[in-house]
């Protein structure tokens, strides 16, 4: 799976991550948000994380055949994902609500949100043009091996996984990536893997 990343040498991460810790003890800029985003980023890098840009990697990888998004992107704990086309390329991810369900908006949680122009313009559907064509779609979502578990910090919904969908249908996915939001655009990587046939298989009984 193909992803935007973004890399600076760790000796200058480190540098950066340090003068934006000294930026943020000055009374009159601890508040700045982006202040803290660049310091958290750079803390990431000065370890040797990736980080990806999502937007852009997203844009980059593009649709399939069918012209639905070659990448999905859901929070960890979700077992499904469905996907909503909006305006001039935008789009939004959903996560599936494990509580007692009893309508769409109950089961369905918006998760990630898309800008404009991340995609191409979305076709109309021929028989009804006011919608567009395959408007909602679903898939499943990746189960995560459990070494890659053991080092997180806090519960699976603190974390997202994003993966290359090869047909958007339930079926088992392969090559997710385990990713921890730092900005509405960028991620942390925190672990990649190949799902093994007994993973897949899992994921195919947790499919209704």
């Amino acid at each position: 799976m193909q992803v935007e990343q973004l890399q600076v040498l760790r000796q200058r991460a480190e540098r950066e991550y340090e003068a934006y810790k000294e930026a943020l003890k000055r009374p009159h800029l601890e508040h700045e948000q982006y202040l803290r985003d660049m310091q958290s980023v750079y803390g990431h890098m000065k370890h040797g994380r990736k980080i990806i840009d999502l937007w852009t990697s997203l844009t980059k990888a593009g649709l399939n055949k069918e012209g639905n998004p070659t990448l999905a992107i859901c929070r960890a704990d979700s077992k499904n994902v469905r996907f909503v086309k909006q305006n001039n390329g935008a789009g939004r991810f959903y996560r599936e609500n494990d509580k007692p369900r009893y309508s769409w908006s109950d089961r369905w949680k918006e998760d990630v949100l898309l800008p404009e122009k991340t995609f191409p313009e979305w076709p109309l559907d021929p028989t009804a043009t006011w919608r567009k064509l395959r408007e909602i779609i679903e898939t499943s979502v990746p189960v995560i091996p459990a070494k890659f578990l053991l080092p997180l910090r806090g519960a699976l919904h603190n974390y997202h996984i994003l993966w290359e969908v090869k047909e958007w249908k339930p079926s088992p996915p392969k090559d997710p990536m385990l990713l921890k939001q730092l900005t509405p655009n960028l991620w942390v990587v925190l672990a990649t893997w190949n799902l093994t046939r007994l993973e897949q298989a899992v994921i195919r009984g947790r499919i209704p």
